[in-house]
């Protein structure tokens, strides 16, 4: 799973609203539970970026490299949901969203087995990873979710 994670941290397509800048901050979730007392999707995926932040960011580092001085990552979670946030340090933005949206589109297979297999893992039916890329002054540039 580690080489998988590795190997797909670089790619995403769709252009949603854009997102706040990027966060800072450890996977947090308060939401409420489920309708059967247990933790929510958002809970479990928090705690699985929790459990595994630092495999996470090991996998992440190869990516980072490509991404120039001061490149960040952070992981999130939503129902259903597991995030990326890379952020780029100091590197040329110009054409940059163009470069991504081909990367993602030639990783949308792998990202889809990813959320398979984290979602097996977790313990969910469904998961969505999302890849959003932002650029060094926090401006959102692109990112795109696959479902497994």
């Amino acid at each position: 799973m580690v080489l998988a994670l590795a190997f797909l941290t670089a790619c995403t397509t769709n252009e949603p609203d854009e997102p706040d800048t990027p966060p800072t901050s450890e996977a947090e979730y308060n939401g409420p539970m489920d309708d059967d007392g247990t933790a929510g999707s958002a809970a479990l995926i928090a705690d699985f970026i929790n459990e595994n932040r630092s495999e996470l960011e090991a996998a992440s580092e190869p990516l980072l490299a490509t991404m120039g001085d001061g490149a960040t990552v952070d992981f999130l979670a939503a129902d259903d949901e597991f995030i990326y946030v890379y952020t780029y340090g100091d590197f040329p933005s110009e054409g940059l969203v163009e470069i991504l949206e081909t990367i993602l589109e030639a990783s949308a297979g792998m990202y889809t087995m990813l959320a398979g297999e984290m979602a097996q893992e977790i313990g969910l039916d469904t998961l969505t990873i999302t890849v959003r890329y932002y650029d060094a002054e926090g401006n959102f540039l692109i990112e795109d979710s696959f479902t497994n």
